[in-house]
């Protein structure tokens, strides 16, 4: 009705007038809100491109100028060395493969490129200077900081995109200053492909690249020229830099292609409403167009949110929205490991419920700085994951949370466990590199490609110097050819060699080094560089020398050794033993060698050592050894072989036809070396005289052992000593048959003492009137087999074996004994009893004591025993021998000194000594009746002892002749086998009155 009433009131025309101004009014608001909504939309989905494609720009610049770490890691890890930075960029590059050049720029000055293949025109630049890059160069240099330039015109051509980072070096007070610059370049098409914006043209959209700075503009690229009309830009955040990526529709924000359509349809549509029904109708269509527009607009930011979770999905970070108060209120993870890690559950929760304290510290950290800054980036953290430690690199930005409207951070962690994994690799390859062995590296043309530190000390060459010259420079010439290409033979067969190689320094000097050589192959298995290294043992070498000076020479004379010359004797008793008298092809006898062995002892040199000391002994024997050299050719061997013994080996000669050469040549050098030493010797001022007694054997195929080769060469030299000294004596297989007598008869003397085979003799001793006076007591051995052995044959070897000792013991207690026996004997109580003493036997410290011990125990009258000394043992030690002597006579023993005449005693010293007999030796007595001298030494001798308050005795008497003109010089006593033998116990007692009554008649 109230239409109706409308109607009635409003023509149709106005109805339909106005009702179709009003659709038109409405249409055009429709229309307008319609293209606000389709300018939104567009420009919605053109945000979310540019924000993929700026995302791909900031993951390409950042992925790639990260390479500026491990340059600079690397120049700091070698103290600014960078020698090997070719071989280091090139693996780089195989990590980073869209980079277009590495440089280093010492002090800003570009040095090292790689490649350096068409980037030759950028060595020399001084980025510090150099107008175009100066500002960016200075910016990052006072900064400290790695930053981005560009786009730069390269000097060799071409546009890119450089990242520069500052590398500051320590010196040695510890103080950081600037060494350079690392560059890493990426070519802009290699980055615009990267970042996929030929795809931006293909979807319709123009788009620039620029650069902020401040209010200004650098345009880095963009698709078209001219300034580009209501564009949306998306701010990226590079190193030390901000660049900016415009982006618009080539046709518009809106299609009026659309436009005009909606406007036809709203025309339409309000001609066809007319009145009530039109705008009913009208509305409806108003809401059926507003329920399409949301739907679209859900279908829209459902796709959006799909791009969006694609987008997160693809980049392989961990992200975390986070308040203020530490809260997590979104996270995305890219991996199942890091799902199950953390997992969605962690929303809600607060970071100490995620992290442990070390990760929390460096969330905190950043936080703190994202807030001062807007944003943080470059610190990490460590995370166990399953057993495996992961390494993250943290980036924070500060922002208010449109969707919780508070403040809050965005955290993203980049697993840079590779890249840390790298890192430690190169810097452990690096220290090894640096090791103490010197390392050189060659090509597969044994060109020289890199040195290390410990090469340049060892050979003197520096690394400027060696490189691209051939491996052969440090040849020394002791090795041919041929050695190195076995050498290299080995090395392609096994990959690897070692042994000794003798090179040459720089300095001429040519040392021996032990060398490894290894080959390094590519991912092909072809052989590339090959690497030495390399390790001087010229000190080892020395060492090895010294070590043989101080096994096989003689240190006093510089002789060879015993060890020495037994190692040699040793090789010529094998080769003597493997050669025979052979006929070769030729019909010849090959030659048979002998080589002769001398064995040298210098006789009576103890009495140098004793009377002069050890050093003048030791300046003798160098002396000697100086003329044993002099004296033979240089192909023999002088040797010492121990104290004042020596060896001589002669050089062996042929004696297949005549075996008596070898021999002779010995007799002949032999009497040339007894010759030279009996030359005098000056030593401090002093002469000396000595000779040697030579002993000489041959070595041939009937010596089996070293012993034997030498037991035969001392053999003969004790035999030429026995003979007179001063002379060489040849061995002959009697001379052990000797020495087997000698341990024989040694054995039955140790027998002899146990069995008692041993009696007393006793040779009676007569005043001028006839009258026994004493005895001599004589040792005999009465051996069960070969009778009575006289003393003349045993005593020498008791005396060398010391069994002197114990039979000088013996006889002592058996005068002793008879002593004890003759006590209560009317005839013979008075009669002393004479025992020799051996000049060992003398020595002994306890002598004294045991002299008193063996008259306590058998009785025996001290004043009735008398030890009959020799001159010679006056020579040694003579505070030691008259302290004894004054022992033997606080016992009350008489003591005669025999053989007087003989010997080479002072005669003052005897007056201080306390002698109570002195016996003419019986080399004075023989010829007295014939022709000779004797006659008045016998007479001086009598008076001299006479002078001395000494008893003469004369012993050797044979003829009465004798005795008469003795007594007629008035010695005392007469002994000799004119008066009487020397006889056993029992026949002295028997004849002895007897005997005395005939010499007193005869008188």
């Amino acid at each position: 009705m109230k239409l109706l009433k409308l109607g009635i009131l409003i023509s149709p025309v106005k109805i339909f007038v106005s009702v179709l101004l009003l659709c038109l009014l409405v249409s055009f608001y429709f229309i307008d809100a319609f293209k606000v909504s389709s300018i939104e939309k567009a420009q919605s989905d053109a945000l979310a491109l540019a924000q993929h494609h700026a995302a791909l720009v900031n993951t390409t610049i950042e992925k790639n100028m990260s390479a500026n770490y491990a340059l600079a890691a690397m120049v700091r890890q070698s103290q600014g060395e960078v020698g090997f930075f070719n071989t280091y960029a090139k693996n780089l590059h195989q990590i980073y493969p869209i980079v277009s050049h590495f440089t280093l720029s010492p002090n800003g000055i570009i040095q090292h490129v790689y490649p350096l293949a068409g980037n030759q025109a950028s060595l020399g630049l001084n980025q510090l200077e150099f107008n175009p890059q100066q500002e960016e160069a200075n910016k990052a240099k006072s900064s400290r900081l790695l930053t981005l330039a560009g786009p730069v015109k390269l000097v060799q051509g071409g546009v890119a995109i450089i990242g520069r980072w500052p590398v500051m070096l320590k010196d040695k007070a510890g103080e950081e200053g600037f060494w350079g610059f690392t560059n890493v370049a990426v070519t802009l098409d290699a980055l615009l492909e990267k970042a996929n914006f030929s795809a931006l043209e293909k979807q319709g959209y123009d788009y620039r690249l620029v650069k902020s700075l401040g209010e200004d503009e650098t345009l880095i690229f963009a698709s078209v020229d001219a300034e580009l009309k209501q564009a949306i830009a998306i701010d990226i955040q590079l190193p030390n830099d901000v660049w900016q990526l415009q982006l618009a529709p080539t046709a518009g924000w809106v299609k009026w292609a659309d436009l005009q359509l909606e406007i036809v349809s709203y025309l339409i549509i309000s001609g066809l409403i007319a009145g009530l029904v039109a705008l009913i109708c009208h509305i409806y269509l108003i809401k059926n167009g507003l329920e399409g527009v949301v739907k679209q607009r859900t279908l829209a930011l459902t796709n959006t949110n799909k791009r969006l979770t694609g987008l997160l999905d693809a980049i392989p970070d961990f992200l975390f929205e986070i308040d203020d108060n530490e809260e997590v209120l979104q996270c995305h993870f890219p991996s199942k490991l890091l799902s199950r890690r953390f997992g969605t559950h962690i929303v809600g929760r607060y970071l100490t419920d995620v992290f442990p304290e070390s990760v929390i510290l460096v969330y905190q950290d950043s936080f703190k700085e994202a807030k001062t800054e807007g944003h943080s980036a470059g610190k990490s953290f460590c995370l166990d994951i399953e057993g495996k430690e992961h390494w993250f690199e943290l980036s924070v930005s500060y922002s208010i949370s449109s969707d919780y409207n508070r403040p809050c951070f965005v955290a993203l962690a980049r697993d840079i466990s590779r890249r840390k994994k790298a890192e430690s690799e190169l810097r452990i390859a690096a220290t090894a590199f640096e090791t103490q062995d010197g390392i050189l590296i060659t090509d597969t043309q044994h060109k020289i490609v890199r040195v290390n530190t410990a090469f340049q000390k060892i050979t003197g060459y520096q690394e400027a110097e060696i490189l691209d010259q051939n491996i052969s420079l440090l040849r020394s010439g002791r090795h041919d050819e041929i050695f190195f290409q076995k050498i290299f033979a080995c090395i392609d067969d096994c990959g690897y060699w070692e042994g000794e190689i003798w090179n040459r320094k720089k300095c001429g000097e040519i040392v021996p080094e032990l060398t490894t050589i290894s080959t390094v192959y590519n991912d092909l298995k072809i052989p590339i560089n090959y690497v030495y290294i390399i390790k001087d043992i010229s000190l080892t070498k020395q060492n090895e020398q010294l070590i043989n000076q101080l096994s096989y020479y003689d240190s006093l004379t510089c002789l060879p050794n015993r060890k020495m010359i037994s190692e040699k004797v040793e090789q010529l008793i094998k080769q003597a033993q493997h050669q025979s008298l052979t006929v070769n092809t030729s019909g010849h006898y090959l030659p048979l060698i002998r080589h002769a062995l001398l064995f040298i002892d210098l006789d009576h040199f103890k009495n140098i050592n004793d009377s002069k000391g050890y050093s003048v002994g030791d300046k003798l024997l160098q002396e000697v050894a100086h003329r044993l050299i002099d004296t033979v050719r240089s192909t023999d061997i002088v040797a010492r072989f121990g104290g004042d013994e020596f060896i001589l080996l002669l050089e062996g000669v042929d004696v297949s036809l005549d075996a008596g050469r070898a021999l002779y040549r010995a007799k002949k050098v032999s009497c040339l070396i007894n010759d030279a030493l009996a030359q005098v010797f000056e030593i401090n001022g002093e002469h000396f005289y000595i000779s040697s007694s030579v002993g000489i054997t041959e070595i041939d195929e009937s010596v089996d052992e070293v012993f034997d080769a030498f037991k035969h060469a001392e053999l003969a030299m004790y035999e030429a000593k026995s003979s007179g000294r001063n002379r060489y004596c040849f061995y002959s297989p009697q001379m052990q048959e000797k020495i087997l007598e000698r341990v024989n008869l040694e054995t039955a003397m140790r027998k002899a003492l146990i069995k008692d085979e041993f009696l007393l003799y006793y040779q009676p001793q007569f005043d001028d009137l006839g009258v026994l006076r004493g005895v001599e007591a004589l040792i005999r051995w009465h051996h069960p087999d070969k009778g009575i052995i006289s003393p003349m044959q045993f005593i020498p070897l008791a005396e060398d074996s010391k069994l002197i000792i114990p039979i000088g013991e013996w006889v002592v207690r058996e005068a002793c004994n008879t002593l004890a026996r003759w006590r209560d004997d009317p005839l013979l109580s008075q009669v002393k009893v004479s025992v020799n003493v051996s000049v060992i036997q003398f020595a002994q410290d306890d002598f004294v004591d045991l002299v008193r011990l063996i008259l306590v125990e058998t009785g025996a009258s001290a004043k009735l025993l008398q030890f009959e000394l020799t001159e010679s043992m006056l020579i040694d030690d003579k505070a030691n021998i008259l302290a004894k002597m004054q022992g033997l006579k606080a016992l009350g023993v008489l003591l005669s000194l025999d053989d007087f005449g003989t010997g080479y005693s002072s005669l003052s010293y005897l007056q201080q000594l306390p002698f109570d007999q002195l016996k003419i030796d019986q080399s004075f007595v023989r010829n007295l009746n014939g022709q000779g001298d004797q006659h008045p030494l016998a007479l001086t001798i009598t008076t001299m002892g006479h002078s001395l308050g000494l008893e003469v005795i004369a012993e050797g008497i044979e003829e009465k002749e004798s005795l008469l003109k003795l007594q007629s010089f008035g010695c005392n006593l007469f002994q000799g086998y004119f008066m009487g033998h020397p006889m056993p116990l029992s026949k002295l007692e028997e004849v002895g009155l007897q005997q005395l009554s005939l010499m007193q008649t005869d008188s």
